[in-house]
């Protein structure tokens, strides 16, 4: 499991949030109804880095959030070529379930 995680509870489901290790190219996502399933259940690409540019590499620190009605990824990135270049970007989700809706 990754050094950095994010436990969330929502209706009546547990969430796991992580930004890949040890590559830290993509944002997945794992729900389960306990925190033990959440070992065993099949987690969820929501995102994968970009070839090149901001969003390039060192994906990480991601955090979900139920913010007036819709879903939101918080997470940091940055740009291969310079990369210290880190800087926050957001995802947000088309419907009502994280697991099963786009994100974008």
């Amino acid at each position: 499991m990754s050094e950095q995680y994010l436990i969330i509870f929502f209706q009546v489901r547990i969430a796991l949030i992580t930004a890949s290790v040890p590559e830290y190219d993509k944002i997945v996502l794992r729900s389960s109804d306990t925190v033990k399933g959440l070992a065993e259940t099949k987690e969820k690409t929501l995102w994968v880095k970009h070839e090149e540019g901001p969003q390039s590499i060192h994906i990480w620190a991601p955090e979900i959030h139920y913010v007036d009605g819709g879903w939101y990824i918080y997470y940091a990135a940055g740009d291969k070529d310079d990369i210290w270049e880190i800087r926050p970007y957001v995802l947000h989700c088309k419907g009502q379930d994280p697991m099963k809706d786009e994100w974008e």
